[in-house]
């Protein structure tokens, strides 16, 4: 059983860097296509939507990168739990927030994982 416990911890923290990765890179290359899932507070900040999608890329690979290194584990999966939360709390209940619980789920048991 401890064999296929530590397979599990590899696995999620992979899948969950994989995705922070290729959903940040998909906003630095494409930030056009996210302009719909920008709250619309953000129209009221001193700078660009574009500015805020391509910043919230960089934020989501760096995230997905420090999943990767044991020595940040812990804090990228504390950091991805509450940048989830406050994205289901902002943009509200839908398709979307569905996907984004999974990966809150998946986040907070690696933050709860056992060191």
């Amino acid at each position: 059983m401890h064999k296929m416990h530590r397979k599990s911890y590899w696995i999620l923290r992979i899948c969950l860097a994989i995705v922070f990765i290729w959903f940040g890179v998909d906003k630095l290359l494409s930030p056009n296509n996210w302009f719909d899932y920008v709250p619309t507070m953000i129209n009221d900040m001193p700078f660009k939507i574009n500015t805020f999608i391509i910043l919230n890329g960089m934020f989501e690979v760096i995230l997905g990168l420090m999943l990767l290194w044991r020595r940040t584990l812990y804090l990228a999966s504390g950091v991805i739990v509450l940048f989830i939360a406050m994205i289901t709390i902002f943009l509200g209940f839908d398709e979307v927030i569905v996907r984004n619980l999974g990966l809150l789920s998946v986040a907070l048991a690696l933050f709860m994982w056992k060191k």
